[in-house]
Protein backbone atom coordinates (compact mmCIF):
# COMPACT_ATOMS: atom_id res chain seq x y z
CA UNK A 1 0.00 0.00 0.00
CA UNK A 2 2.65 2.12 1.00
CA UNK A 3 4.25 1.26 -2.56
CA UNK A 4 1.61 2.23 -4.06
CA UNK A 5 0.91 5.50 -2.78
CA UNK A 6 4.78 6.58 -3.50
CA UNK A 7 4.02 5.59 -6.93
CA UNK A 8 0.98 7.74 -7.44
CA UNK A 9 3.08 10.42 -6.36
CA UNK A 10 5.64 10.08 -8.20
CA UNK A 11 3.23 9.73 -11.16
CA UNK A 12 1.50 12.81 -10.54
CA UNK A 13 4.81 14.51 -10.09
CA UNK A 14 5.60 13.45 -13.85
CA UNK A 15 2.87 14.17 -15.62
CA UNK A 16 2.96 17.78 -13.92
CA UNK A 17 6.37 18.16 -14.94
CA UNK A 18 5.06 16.99 -18.66
CA UNK A 19 2.51 18.82 -18.97
CA UNK A 20 4.46 22.27 -17.84
CA UNK A 21 7.25 21.63 -19.96
CA UNK A 22 4.93 21.07 -23.30
CA UNK A 23 3.11 24.39 -21.94
CA UNK A 24 6.55 26.13 -22.40
CA UNK A 25 7.03 24.43 -25.64
CA UNK A 26 4.17 25.94 -26.86
CA UNK A 27 3.41 28.85 -25.02
CA UNK A 28 1.46 31.76 -26.01
CA UNK A 29 2.57 35.30 -24.53
CA UNK A 30 0.56 38.55 -24.19
CA UNK A 31 3.80 40.16 -25.46
CA UNK A 32 7.17 38.89 -26.17
CA UNK A 33 10.65 40.47 -26.85
CA UNK A 34 14.20 40.07 -28.41
CA UNK A 35 16.61 37.09 -27.38
CA UNK A 36 19.36 39.08 -25.79
CA UNK A 37 22.24 37.07 -23.92
CA UNK A 38 20.07 34.07 -25.17
CA UNK A 39 17.07 35.01 -22.88
CA UNK A 40 14.29 36.96 -23.77
CA UNK A 41 11.81 39.03 -21.69
CA UNK A 42 7.83 37.82 -22.03
CA UNK A 43 4.87 38.52 -20.35
CA UNK A 44 1.89 35.88 -19.48
CA UNK A 45 -0.84 36.69 -17.49
CA UNK A 46 0.05 40.36 -16.80
CA UNK A 47 3.14 39.16 -15.17
CA UNK A 48 7.13 39.27 -16.56
CA UNK A 49 9.29 36.21 -16.91
CA UNK A 50 12.25 34.96 -18.86
CA UNK A 51 12.66 32.03 -21.42
CA UNK A 52 15.52 30.13 -23.57
CA UNK A 53 15.53 29.64 -26.71
CA UNK A 54 13.98 26.20 -26.27
CA UNK A 55 11.28 27.90 -24.85
CA UNK A 56 11.61 27.13 -21.09
CA UNK A 57 11.44 29.68 -18.83
CA UNK A 58 14.12 30.11 -16.87
CA UNK A 59 12.33 32.44 -14.44
CA UNK A 60 8.73 31.77 -14.08
CA UNK A 61 6.41 34.91 -14.87
CA UNK A 62 5.94 36.66 -11.45
CA UNK A 63 6.95 40.57 -11.90
CA UNK A 64 4.80 43.54 -12.86
CA UNK A 65 7.34 44.28 -15.03
CA UNK A 66 10.72 43.84 -16.34
CA UNK A 67 13.78 44.93 -18.64
CA UNK A 68 16.06 42.80 -20.80
CA UNK A 69 19.42 40.86 -19.80
CA UNK A 70 21.66 43.15 -20.13
CA UNK A 71 25.43 41.30 -19.04
CA UNK A 72 24.20 38.63 -17.16
CA UNK A 73 21.91 41.11 -15.18
CA UNK A 74 18.14 42.29 -15.02
CA UNK A 75 16.28 44.75 -13.48
CA UNK A 76 12.69 43.44 -12.49
CA UNK A 77 9.48 44.83 -10.63
CA UNK A 78 7.67 43.41 -7.83
CA UNK A 79 5.68 45.16 -5.57
CA UNK A 80 5.79 48.87 -7.34
CA UNK A 81 9.76 48.36 -6.21
CA UNK A 82 12.46 47.81 -8.91
CA UNK A 83 15.36 45.52 -8.19
CA UNK A 84 18.08 43.57 -9.92
CA UNK A 85 18.54 39.59 -10.66
CA UNK A 86 20.99 37.24 -12.57
CA UNK A 87 19.64 34.59 -14.67
CA UNK A 88 19.45 32.18 -11.72
CA UNK A 89 17.29 34.73 -10.52
CA UNK A 90 18.89 35.10 -7.35
CA UNK A 91 18.66 38.91 -6.28
CA UNK A 92 21.57 41.30 -7.07
CA UNK A 93 20.14 44.32 -5.60
CA UNK A 94 17.17 44.20 -3.33
CA UNK A 95 13.44 45.64 -4.17
CA UNK A 96 14.37 48.97 -3.04
CA UNK A 97 14.32 51.61 -5.84
CA UNK A 98 11.27 53.12 -7.12
CA UNK A 99 12.59 53.60 -11.24
CA UNK A 100 15.08 52.61 -13.16
CA UNK A 101 15.98 54.50 -16.07
CA UNK A 102 17.77 53.07 -19.59
CA UNK A 103 20.40 54.96 -20.89
CA UNK A 104 21.78 54.18 -24.08
CA UNK A 105 24.76 52.38 -22.31
CA UNK A 106 24.14 49.02 -22.55
CA UNK A 107 25.27 47.65 -19.00
CA UNK A 108 23.95 51.07 -17.03
CA UNK A 109 20.71 52.01 -15.44
CA UNK A 110 19.54 55.70 -13.34
CA UNK A 111 18.01 54.31 -10.65
CA UNK A 112 15.53 56.10 -8.24
CA UNK A 113 15.79 55.51 -4.20
CA UNK A 114 14.00 57.95 -2.02
CA UNK A 115 13.08 60.34 -4.90
CA UNK A 116 17.25 61.00 -5.45
CA UNK A 117 19.44 59.34 -8.37
CA UNK A 118 22.06 56.65 -8.69
CA UNK A 119 23.98 54.92 -11.17
CA UNK A 120 23.85 51.21 -11.85
CA UNK A 121 27.01 50.23 -13.81
CA UNK A 122 28.07 46.64 -14.99
CA UNK A 123 26.34 44.40 -12.26
CA UNK A 124 26.60 46.98 -9.09
CA UNK A 125 25.67 50.70 -7.58
CA UNK A 126 28.35 52.83 -8.46
CA UNK A 127 26.75 56.18 -7.69
CA UNK A 128 24.77 55.66 -4.43
CA UNK A 129 21.43 57.44 -5.41
CA UNK A 130 21.47 61.19 -4.04
CA UNK A 131 21.36 63.60 -6.92
CA UNK A 132 18.60 65.22 -8.33
CA UNK A 133 20.12 64.74 -12.37
CA UNK A 134 22.37 62.32 -14.16
CA UNK A 135 23.43 63.16 -17.51
CA UNK A 136 24.23 60.45 -19.19
CA UNK A 137 26.39 60.27 -22.58
CA UNK A 138 27.71 63.77 -23.02
CA UNK A 139 30.77 62.04 -23.15
CA UNK A 140 31.74 57.99 -23.50
CA UNK A 141 33.34 57.65 -20.31
CA UNK A 142 31.56 60.66 -18.56
CA UNK A 143 28.34 61.42 -16.98
CA UNK A 144 26.80 65.21 -15.64
CA UNK A 145 25.50 64.68 -11.43
CA UNK A 146 23.22 67.60 -10.24
CA UNK A 147 22.61 67.77 -6.53
CA UNK A 148 19.94 70.48 -6.82
CA UNK A 149 22.05 73.46 -7.13
CA UNK A 150 25.68 72.51 -8.09
CA UNK A 151 27.18 70.41 -11.16
CA UNK A 152 29.41 67.23 -10.95
CA UNK A 153 30.98 64.79 -13.14
CA UNK A 154 31.51 61.16 -12.70
CA UNK A 155 32.66 58.44 -14.42
CA UNK A 156 30.80 55.29 -15.22
CA UNK A 157 32.50 53.25 -12.57
CA UNK A 158 31.96 55.75 -9.70
CA UNK A 159 35.23 57.88 -9.96
CA UNK A 160 34.92 61.53 -8.84
CA UNK A 161 35.90 63.98 -11.51
CA UNK A 162 35.12 66.63 -10.55
CA UNK A 163 33.42 67.42 -7.04
CA UNK A 164 29.51 68.84 -7.68
CA UNK A 165 30.28 71.90 -6.89
CA UNK A 166 30.57 73.68 -9.84
CA UNK A 167 28.00 76.10 -11.70
CA UNK A 168 28.37 75.14 -15.29
CA UNK A 169 29.78 71.96 -16.93
CA UNK A 170 30.15 71.69 -20.76
CA UNK A 171 32.31 69.82 -23.23
CA UNK A 172 34.37 70.23 -26.00
CA UNK A 173 36.12 66.97 -27.62
CA UNK A 174 38.35 66.03 -24.44
CA UNK A 175 38.09 69.45 -22.71
CA UNK A 176 35.61 70.00 -20.16
CA UNK A 177 34.55 73.51 -19.11
CA UNK A 178 33.41 74.39 -15.91
CA UNK A 179 32.70 77.36 -13.52
CA UNK A 180 33.00 77.95 -10.23
CA UNK A 181 32.60 81.40 -8.16
CA UNK A 182 32.13 83.24 -11.61
CA UNK A 183 35.09 81.97 -13.24
CA UNK A 184 35.64 79.29 -16.02
CA UNK A 185 38.15 76.60 -15.66
CA UNK A 186 39.22 73.38 -17.86
CA UNK A 187 39.83 69.80 -17.24
CA UNK A 188 41.88 67.67 -19.87
CA UNK A 189 39.79 64.00 -19.41
CA UNK A 190 43.02 62.86 -20.97
CA UNK A 191 45.77 63.93 -18.62
CA UNK A 192 43.50 65.08 -16.25
CA UNK A 193 45.05 68.00 -15.53
CA UNK A 194 43.06 70.87 -14.17
CA UNK A 195 43.26 74.45 -14.47
CA UNK A 196 40.72 76.77 -12.29
CA UNK A 197 40.08 80.49 -12.76
CA UNK A 198 40.87 81.83 -16.41
CA UNK A 199 38.32 83.45 -17.67
CA UNK A 200 35.28 85.18 -16.73
CA UNK A 201 34.09 84.33 -19.77
CA UNK A 202 33.05 80.64 -21.13
CA UNK A 203 35.86 78.97 -23.03
CA UNK A 204 35.13 77.21 -25.88
CA UNK A 205 39.03 75.97 -27.68
CA UNK A 206 39.05 75.81 -31.43
CA UNK A 207 42.02 74.35 -32.55
CA UNK A 208 43.37 74.09 -29.04
CA UNK A 209 42.65 78.32 -28.60
CA UNK A 210 40.28 79.93 -26.98
CA UNK A 211 39.11 83.37 -26.45
CA UNK A 212 39.13 84.11 -23.09
CA UNK A 213 38.55 87.50 -20.78
CA UNK A 214 39.54 89.62 -17.19
CA UNK A 215 38.08 92.59 -16.30
CA UNK A 216 35.71 92.99 -19.33
CA UNK A 217 38.74 92.35 -21.75
CA UNK A 218 39.43 89.73 -23.92
CA UNK A 219 42.44 88.10 -24.95
CA UNK A 220 43.74 84.29 -26.28
CA UNK A 221 44.77 81.35 -24.44
CA UNK A 222 45.67 77.89 -25.17
CA UNK A 223 44.25 74.40 -23.63
CA UNK A 224 47.60 74.47 -21.47
CA UNK A 225 46.64 77.74 -19.78
CA UNK A 226 49.31 79.85 -21.20
CA UNK A 227 47.99 83.23 -22.27
CA UNK A 228 48.81 83.85 -25.94
CA UNK A 229 47.21 87.67 -26.32
CA UNK A 230 46.34 89.51 -23.20
CA UNK A 231 43.32 90.41 -22.72
CA UNK A 232 43.02 94.14 -24.28
CA UNK A 233 40.18 93.75 -26.29
CA UNK A 234 36.18 94.90 -26.01
CA UNK A 235 35.07 91.21 -27.39
CA UNK A 236 36.97 88.89 -29.59
CA UNK A 237 35.84 86.14 -31.80
CA UNK A 238 37.90 82.42 -32.91
CA UNK A 239 40.38 82.35 -35.22
CA UNK A 240 39.27 81.04 -38.19
CA UNK A 241 41.03 78.65 -40.87
CA UNK A 242 43.55 81.30 -41.85
CA UNK A 243 44.47 81.91 -38.37
CA UNK A 244 42.85 85.54 -38.15
CA UNK A 245 40.60 86.94 -35.73
CA UNK A 246 38.20 89.47 -35.46
CA UNK A 247 38.60 91.70 -32.28
CA UNK A 248 36.85 95.05 -31.32
CA UNK A 249 38.64 97.96 -29.67
CA UNK A 250 37.84 101.10 -29.62
CA UNK A 251 34.06 100.09 -30.53
CA UNK A 252 35.32 99.26 -33.94
CA UNK A 253 35.91 95.13 -35.47
CA UNK A 254 39.37 94.43 -36.85
CA UNK A 255 41.03 92.01 -37.76
CA UNK A 256 44.42 90.07 -35.98
CA UNK A 257 46.89 87.36 -36.67
CA UNK A 258 47.74 84.97 -33.80
CA UNK A 259 50.80 87.38 -32.69
CA UNK A 260 48.06 89.86 -31.89
CA UNK A 261 49.16 91.74 -34.64
CA UNK A 262 46.40 93.97 -36.69
CA UNK A 263 46.26 92.87 -40.23
CA UNK A 264 43.16 94.96 -40.57
CA UNK A 265 43.01 98.43 -38.85
CA UNK A 266 39.69 98.13 -36.59
CA UNK A 267 37.76 100.53 -38.55
CA UNK A 268 34.21 98.54 -38.95
CA UNK A 269 31.37 98.62 -36.94
CA UNK A 270 31.16 95.24 -37.70
CA UNK A 271 32.65 92.17 -38.78
CA UNK A 272 30.82 88.78 -40.03
CA UNK A 273 33.34 85.42 -40.60
CA UNK A 274 32.09 83.58 -43.92
CA UNK A 275 33.00 80.02 -42.57
CA UNK A 276 31.33 78.34 -39.48
CA UNK A 277 32.90 78.07 -35.97
CA UNK A 278 32.77 74.06 -36.63
CA UNK A 279 35.20 74.51 -39.42
CA UNK A 280 37.91 71.23 -39.64
CA UNK A 281 41.22 72.89 -38.85
CA UNK A 282 42.79 69.15 -40.11
CA UNK A 283 42.10 70.75 -43.53
CA UNK A 284 43.27 74.58 -43.77
CA UNK A 285 41.65 76.86 -46.41
CA UNK A 286 44.14 78.92 -48.15
CA UNK A 287 42.04 81.80 -47.85
CA UNK A 288 39.04 83.24 -45.95
CA UNK A 289 37.01 86.16 -46.37
CA UNK A 290 35.09 88.55 -43.68
CA UNK A 291 31.75 89.90 -44.02
CA UNK A 292 32.22 93.73 -42.98
CA UNK A 293 29.80 96.57 -42.13
CA UNK A 294 30.65 100.19 -42.19
CA UNK A 295 28.44 103.22 -42.52
CA UNK A 296 25.92 100.85 -41.73
CA UNK A 297 26.44 98.75 -45.57
CA UNK A 298 28.01 95.51 -45.85
CA UNK A 299 30.95 94.71 -47.80
CA UNK A 300 32.82 91.75 -48.09
CA UNK A 301 37.00 91.57 -46.98
CA UNK A 302 39.55 89.00 -48.05
CA UNK A 303 42.42 87.32 -45.36
CA UNK A 304 44.49 90.08 -46.57
CA UNK A 305 42.81 93.04 -45.69
CA UNK A 306 41.25 93.91 -49.16
CA UNK A 307 38.01 94.70 -49.62
CA UNK A 308 36.58 92.56 -52.51
CA UNK A 309 32.92 94.08 -52.48
CA UNK A 310 32.88 97.77 -51.21
CA UNK A 311 30.45 98.45 -48.23
CA UNK A 312 27.59 99.41 -50.30
CA UNK A 313 25.13 96.63 -49.40
CA UNK A 314 22.11 97.08 -47.13
CA UNK A 315 22.06 93.26 -45.93
CA UNK A 316 24.25 90.27 -46.06
CA UNK A 317 24.81 87.19 -44.76
CA UNK A 318 26.67 83.94 -45.06
CA UNK A 319 25.57 80.91 -46.33
CA UNK A 320 28.70 78.38 -46.29
CA UNK A 321 32.44 78.79 -46.73
CA UNK A 322 32.25 79.67 -50.67
CA UNK A 323 29.19 81.84 -50.75
CA UNK A 324 26.99 84.61 -49.30
CA UNK A 325 23.73 86.36 -49.90
CA UNK A 326 23.44 90.21 -50.26
CA UNK A 327 21.02 92.53 -51.15
CA UNK A 328 20.22 96.45 -52.20
CA UNK A 329 16.96 96.10 -50.43
CA UNK A 330 15.06 94.20 -47.73
CA UNK A 331 13.49 92.09 -50.14
CA UNK A 332 15.58 90.98 -53.09
CA UNK A 333 18.90 89.04 -52.49
CA UNK A 334 21.51 87.69 -55.09
CA UNK A 335 24.47 85.27 -54.45
CA UNK A 336 28.09 86.35 -54.70
CA UNK A 337 31.23 83.89 -53.72
CA UNK A 338 34.59 84.61 -51.22
CA UNK A 339 36.20 86.36 -54.38
CA UNK A 340 33.88 89.39 -54.51
CA UNK A 341 32.25 88.27 -58.07
CA UNK A 342 28.40 88.71 -58.09
CA UNK A 343 26.71 84.94 -58.90
CA UNK A 344 23.56 86.49 -59.98
CA UNK A 345 21.01 88.94 -60.29
CA UNK A 346 18.82 90.58 -57.24
CA UNK A 347 15.90 87.91 -57.92
CA UNK A 348 15.76 85.90 -54.93
CA UNK A 349 13.21 87.02 -52.18
CA UNK A 350 15.51 84.57 -49.89
CA UNK A 351 18.80 82.36 -50.13
CA UNK A 352 19.64 79.64 -47.89
CA UNK A 353 21.98 76.97 -47.42
CA UNK A 354 21.24 73.63 -47.16
CA UNK A 355 24.86 71.90 -47.82
CA UNK A 356 28.34 73.11 -48.31
CA UNK A 357 28.12 73.15 -52.23
CA UNK A 358 24.16 74.07 -52.82
CA UNK A 359 22.10 76.87 -51.80
CA UNK A 360 17.91 76.71 -51.83
CA UNK A 361 16.76 79.78 -53.58
CA UNK A 362 13.37 81.55 -53.55
CA UNK A 363 11.26 83.33 -56.38
CA UNK A 364 7.69 84.00 -55.65
CA UNK A 365 7.17 81.20 -52.75
CA UNK A 366 8.93 78.83 -55.27
CA UNK A 367 12.23 77.10 -54.93
CA UNK A 368 15.22 76.08 -57.02
CA UNK A 369 18.92 75.26 -56.01
CA UNK A 370 21.65 77.56 -56.49
CA UNK A 371 25.53 76.01 -57.19
CA UNK A 372 28.62 77.60 -55.98
CA UNK A 373 28.79 78.94 -59.47
CA UNK A 374 25.48 81.03 -59.30
CA UNK A 375 23.62 78.35 -61.49
CA UNK A 376 20.27 77.47 -61.20
CA UNK A 377 19.86 73.66 -61.24
CA UNK A 378 16.66 73.37 -60.92
CA UNK A 379 13.25 75.72 -62.52
CA UNK A 380 12.19 77.59 -59.57
CA UNK A 381 8.43 75.50 -59.04
CA UNK A 382 9.03 73.43 -56.13
CA UNK A 383 7.34 74.14 -53.39
CA UNK A 384 9.98 72.51 -50.97
CA UNK A 385 13.25 71.00 -51.60
CA UNK A 386 15.25 69.17 -49.08
CA UNK A 387 18.98 67.66 -49.64
CA UNK A 388 19.71 64.17 -49.23
CA UNK A 389 22.52 61.98 -50.48
CA UNK A 390 24.16 64.71 -52.55
CA UNK A 391 21.19 64.79 -53.99
CA UNK A 392 17.81 66.75 -53.58
CA UNK A 393 14.49 65.43 -52.83
CA UNK A 394 11.47 67.86 -54.37
CA UNK A 395 8.06 68.94 -53.59
CA UNK A 396 5.62 69.82 -55.95
CA UNK A 397 1.72 70.31 -55.77
CA UNK A 398 1.58 67.58 -53.07
CA UNK A 399 3.37 65.41 -55.33
CA UNK A 400 7.21 64.52 -54.46
CA UNK A 401 10.13 63.38 -56.46
CA UNK A 402 14.07 62.81 -56.28
CA UNK A 403 16.56 64.48 -58.70
CA UNK A 404 20.39 64.45 -58.75
CA UNK A 405 22.47 67.58 -57.83
CA UNK A 406 23.17 68.53 -61.56
CA UNK A 407 18.80 68.18 -61.94
CA UNK A 408 18.64 64.65 -63.41
CA UNK A 409 15.05 62.91 -62.75
CA UNK A 410 16.06 59.94 -60.35
CA UNK A 411 12.40 59.52 -59.34
CA UNK A 412 9.20 60.98 -61.15
CA UNK A 413 7.51 63.74 -59.35
CA UNK A 414 4.57 61.21 -58.49
CA UNK A 415 4.83 59.70 -54.80
CA UNK A 416 2.99 60.96 -51.83
CA UNK A 417 5.66 61.20 -49.71
CA UNK A 418 9.62 59.94 -49.81
CA UNK A 419 11.67 59.76 -46.25
CA UNK A 420 14.71 58.14 -44.72
CA UNK A 421 12.43 56.90 -42.16
CA UNK A 422 9.80 54.60 -43.04
CA UNK A 423 8.07 55.65 -39.35
CA UNK A 424 8.19 59.13 -40.69
CA UNK A 425 5.46 58.58 -43.35
CA UNK A 426 2.88 57.40 -40.76
CA UNK A 427 -0.17 59.86 -40.06
CA UNK A 428 0.34 62.20 -37.60
CA UNK A 429 -2.27 60.49 -35.22
CA UNK A 430 -0.63 57.94 -35.87
CA UNK A 431 -0.08 55.52 -31.94
CA UNK A 432 3.82 54.99 -32.76
CA UNK A 433 5.63 53.78 -29.66
CA UNK A 434 8.98 54.99 -27.96
CA UNK A 435 10.25 51.63 -29.27
CA UNK A 436 9.43 52.07 -32.94
CA UNK A 437 10.70 55.02 -33.20
CA UNK A 438 14.00 54.26 -31.91
CA UNK A 439 14.47 51.39 -34.12
CA UNK A 440 13.22 52.63 -36.59
CA UNK A 441 14.85 56.14 -37.18
CA UNK A 442 17.51 55.99 -34.71
CA UNK A 443 18.82 52.82 -36.01
CA UNK A 444 17.99 53.37 -39.90
CA UNK A 445 20.31 56.89 -38.81
CA UNK A 446 23.45 54.96 -37.81
CA UNK A 447 23.21 52.18 -40.18
CA UNK A 448 21.18 53.08 -43.31
CA UNK A 449 20.12 56.46 -43.77
CA UNK A 450 22.80 57.47 -46.58
CA UNK A 451 21.30 54.34 -48.06
CA UNK A 452 17.49 53.85 -48.97
CA UNK A 453 14.61 55.80 -49.38
CA UNK A 454 11.00 55.11 -47.97
CA UNK A 455 8.36 56.00 -50.37
CA UNK A 456 4.68 56.43 -50.03
CA UNK A 457 2.37 55.99 -53.08
CA UNK A 458 -1.35 56.04 -52.92
CA UNK A 459 -1.02 55.41 -48.99
CA UNK A 460 1.09 52.45 -50.05
CA UNK A 461 4.87 51.98 -48.83
CA UNK A 462 7.88 50.98 -50.64
CA UNK A 463 11.63 51.17 -50.59
CA UNK A 464 13.92 52.39 -52.95
CA UNK A 465 17.92 53.14 -53.01
CA UNK A 466 19.90 55.94 -53.18
CA UNK A 467 20.12 55.87 -56.96
CA UNK A 468 16.62 55.58 -57.24
CA UNK A 469 16.21 51.71 -57.93
CA UNK A 470 13.11 50.52 -56.52
CA UNK A 471 14.12 47.53 -53.90
CA UNK A 472 10.62 47.19 -52.94
CA UNK A 473 7.55 48.48 -54.57
CA UNK A 474 4.76 50.67 -52.60
CA UNK A 475 2.55 48.43 -52.07
CA UNK A 476 1.98 47.84 -48.24
CA UNK A 477 0.41 49.09 -45.71
CA UNK A 478 3.27 50.00 -43.68
CA UNK A 479 6.72 49.55 -43.41
CA UNK A 480 8.51 49.00 -39.76
CA UNK A 481 12.08 48.63 -39.35
CA UNK A 482 13.31 45.80 -37.68
CA UNK A 483 17.54 45.85 -38.01
CA UNK A 484 20.10 46.65 -40.34
CA UNK A 485 19.01 43.03 -42.35
CA UNK A 486 15.17 43.18 -42.37
CA UNK A 487 12.57 44.97 -42.52
CA UNK A 488 8.75 43.91 -41.64
CA UNK A 489 5.71 44.89 -44.27
CA UNK A 490 2.15 44.75 -43.44
CA UNK A 491 -0.02 43.96 -46.42
CA UNK A 492 -4.12 43.00 -45.71
CA UNK A 493 -3.54 43.34 -42.02
CA UNK A 494 -0.62 40.78 -41.79
CA UNK A 495 2.90 41.03 -40.96
CA UNK A 496 5.60 39.33 -42.88
CA UNK A 497 9.49 39.72 -43.16
CA UNK A 498 11.80 41.50 -46.48
CA UNK A 499 15.53 41.72 -46.24
CA UNK A 500 17.09 44.94 -47.21
CA UNK A 501 17.06 43.96 -50.92
CA UNK A 502 13.46 43.58 -50.84
CA UNK A 503 13.01 39.58 -50.82
CA UNK A 504 10.61 38.03 -49.36
CA UNK A 505 11.84 36.09 -45.96
CA UNK A 506 8.47 35.31 -44.84
CA UNK A 507 5.14 36.16 -46.40
CA UNK A 508 2.81 38.26 -44.94
CA UNK A 509 1.15 35.85 -42.34
CA UNK A 510 1.56 37.60 -38.71
CA UNK A 511 -1.07 40.29 -36.51
CA UNK A 512 2.54 41.78 -35.57
CA UNK A 513 5.91 41.35 -35.37
CA UNK A 514 8.66 42.64 -32.99
CA UNK A 515 12.41 43.88 -33.51
CA UNK A 516 14.84 40.91 -33.09
CA UNK A 517 18.70 41.11 -33.36
CA UNK A 518 19.13 36.87 -32.56
CA UNK A 519 18.07 33.91 -34.87
CA UNK A 520 14.20 34.03 -33.45
CA UNK A 521 11.78 36.60 -34.07
CA UNK A 522 8.84 37.23 -31.83
CA UNK A 523 5.76 36.83 -33.66
CA UNK A 524 2.06 37.97 -32.77
CA UNK A 525 -0.50 35.46 -33.81
CA UNK A 526 -4.19 36.09 -33.20
CA UNK A 527 -3.64 38.04 -29.70
CA UNK A 528 -0.64 36.00 -28.46
CA UNK A 529 3.05 35.82 -28.86
CA UNK A 530 5.14 33.81 -29.94
CA UNK A 531 8.98 32.65 -31.77
CA UNK A 532 9.75 32.03 -35.73
CA UNK A 533 12.71 31.09 -37.18
CA UNK A 534 13.59 33.23 -40.12
CA UNK A 535 12.05 30.54 -42.48
CA UNK A 536 8.37 31.02 -40.63
CA UNK A 537 8.82 27.95 -38.79
CA UNK A 538 6.94 28.03 -34.75
CA UNK A 539 9.73 27.66 -32.48
CA UNK A 540 8.58 28.67 -29.60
Amino acid sequence: MKLKKIFITFFFIFSITILYGCENKSFNFENAFDFKDDVARVETNKRFGYINKEGNFIINPKYDDALDFSNKFAWVKKDNLWGCIDKNNNNILNFEYEDVIPTYEANSLIVKQDNKLGLFYDGEITIFPMFDEITPNINPDVLIVNDGSKLGLFTYTGDTILDPIYSDISFKSNLVCFMINNKYGILNLNTKEKLESLSDTPLNFIDNISTFSSNGKYGYINVDGNVLIEPKFENALYFNSCNLASVKLNNKWGVINKSGDFIVEPKYEEIVYNESSDYDFKDKSDSSTFLIKLNNKWGLLDSYGKELLEPTFNYATPLNNETFAISENSSMWALADTKGTILSDFKYNSLHSISDKFTCAQIKEKNTIVNLNGLEVLKPEYNSVYFFNNNFIIEKDGKTGYVSNDGKEILPIKYDELNSSPESLLPENYNLTIEDFHSSYIELYNQHLNNYIYIKLDNKFGVCNKDGKIIIEPKYSRIKYLNKDYLAVLEDNLWGILDINGKVIIPPKFNDIGKFNADLIPVKVENHWRYVDLKGNFVI
